[in-house]
């Protein structure tokens, strides 16, 4: 295996995590300085513009210009709808134009990269008639659309964040023109037409790693909230004012709205709050108060940014072009794999990587030992040319990672936290993604917590049993990453 040193160097480069404080040689500190997010200019960063946060901003272009674009876009489409007379009249197509936002992916956050999907014409069109319904009922909040966003299918906070970019874009690129200037790097001028009829015009810095030519568009820290708004009620009730018994049934229902998968039960509290102006009105307030503070980058509790940061003060792996496979082919490919794992396993079992997949004593979550992963894996399979892609999609779904060479060398990696279903995952999924990538090479990848040694043996007994019965049995690999105390002298 290939061992890191004792001290903390830097990862071998990975491409597609590259931040603009490496691509341009500006000092994180600056940025951190300045209250700017330093983004990841290939990779998306899960977390999203919330409007609710922009009149609390300690930049006063955010704080007052953009907030009051936003208000004032939004009592433009009050008053339009507000006089529509029935679907399709002059005020009905000019408010559903309004409503209409593609995706805004110059600021490489949320979901969507820089794809373009953004809102469709049948979530438009939801949207607009729920407006009418909370408009004729004496509601003139511009907030209104905030909150309707949160009952509509298909829109969650992703879309809420492509909506507000857009309406306040100017005051987005007046920004980033400035921080050009003051971080020193060399702008290009842009003028760039949006599907909505709106423009990005301005000198900008470059995002070399943009499908097409464009611009990286830095936004303050204190406007953004982790994907998606409160998806951990508990502690945000703790936060609320006034947390009376009504509230804690609000808290409930929006922590749960974003996520609910029954179509029926966003529709009946949907309908419980928009057919009553004080039952709207209450929800409103109590959609502000959970926007109390934006996303804790400090602590970073989801594990947005620790695992991009980690990718730099890795050590230098020996380096991975050294390395010089034993196997050819499919079996190359597992030897790759295995290399990954083992280095994984060294980080975990001897350098106390496993305090990484915590925040302050909480569990981030699979994906927080995904991108640890990912770190190791990624550099190691550019150095030996061999691709790999996070959660490369399946006709069944996305799998973890998927190493291959060519069309007929995959091999399929997935990852479990230990407190997890195993067999469920072990058993269906992994079966399911190798019929849909036409392989029959898997690993499963198991990050021990502690406290689970009958579940871990009940899957190597499954593993055994599958194997034995002639079924596709995908190897188990384990990794210790159970907290371990300091060693003491």
């Amino acid at each position: 295996m290939l061992h890191f040193d004792e001290g903390i160097l830097k990862l071998a480069k990975i491409n597609n995590l590259i931040r603009l404080s490496d691509e341009y040689g500006i000092d994180p500190k600056k940025l951190e300085n300045l209250g700017v997010l330093n983004p990841t200019l290939a990779a998306d960063i899960l977390v999203f513009v919330d409007p609710l946060l922009l009149r609390k901003s300690k930049i006063a272009i955010f704080s007052k210009d953009a907030a009051d674009a936003f208000d004032k876009y939004f009592e433009q489409v009050i008053k339009l709808v507000s006089v529509i007379k029935s679907e399709g009249d002059k005020p009905w197509k000019a408010a559903f134009k309004k409503l209409s936002f593609p995706e805004y992916g110059w600021t490489k956050l949320g979901y969507g990269g820089d794809r373009g999907a953004g809102s469709g014409e049948k979530t438009t069109k939801a949207l607009l008639a729920s407006a009418i319904e909370v408009i004729g009922i004496g509601v003139q909040d511009p907030d209104l659309f905030t909150a309707l966003s949160v009952f509509e299918e298909g829109i969650g906070p992703d879309r809420i964040s492509d909506m507000t970019c857009h309406i306040i874009s100017g005051q987005i690129v007046k920004f980033n023109e400035e921080l050009a200037n003051d971080l020193g790097v060399t702008a290009k001028r842009y003028d760039i037409k949006l599907k909505n009829g709106g423009n990005i015009s301005g000198t900008l810095i470059p995002n070399p790693y943009l499908t097409e030519d464009g611009p990286i568009l830095l936004v303050p820290k204190d406007i953004l909230r982790d994907l998606p708004l409160a998806a951990d009620w508990a502690d945000v009730s703790k936060a609320i004012k006034d947390n009376d018994e009504h509230r804690e049934i609000l808290s409930y229902h929006i922590a749960n709205l974003w996520q609910q998968k029954s179509k029926q039960q966003k529709a009946e509290t949907k309908e419980f709050y928009t057919h009553d102006k004080e039952r709207f009105q209450e929800f409103l307030r109590l959609l502000r108060l959970a926007a109390d503070a934006p996303y804790d980058f400090g602590t970073d509790p989801k594990g947005e940014l620790f695992w991009r940061q980690l990718a730099h003060q890795l050590i230098e792996l020996k380096p991975f072009e050294e390395w010089a496979p034993k196997k050819t082919g499919p079996e190359k490919l597992r030897e790759c794999a295995d290399t990954c794992i083992e280095n994984v396993r060294f980080l975990f079992e001897k350098r106390r990587y496993a305090s990484e997949l915590y925040a302050k004593g909480k569990l981030r979550g699979e994906k927080a030992a995904q991108k640890l992963f990912f770190c190791v894996a990624y550099a190691f399979c550019k150095a030996q040319k061999i691709d790999i892609i996070p959660e490369a999609e399946t006709d069944y779904g996305p799998v973890d990672f998927k190493f291959s060479t060519g069309f007929s060398e995959r091999l399929l990696v997935e990852i479990k936290l230990s407190n997890n279903d195993l067999k469920k995952g072990y058993e269906k999924q992994l079966r399911l993604y190798a019929e849909a990538e036409e392989t029959a090479a898997a690993i499963f990848l198991v990050f021990d917590l502690g406290g689970h040694d009958e579940k871990l043996n009940d899957l190597l007994a499954l593993k055994n049993k599958r194997k034995a019965e002639g079924l596709f049995a995908p190897d188990i690999e384990i990794i210790d990453a159970r907290l371990q105390n300091s060693a003491s002298v």
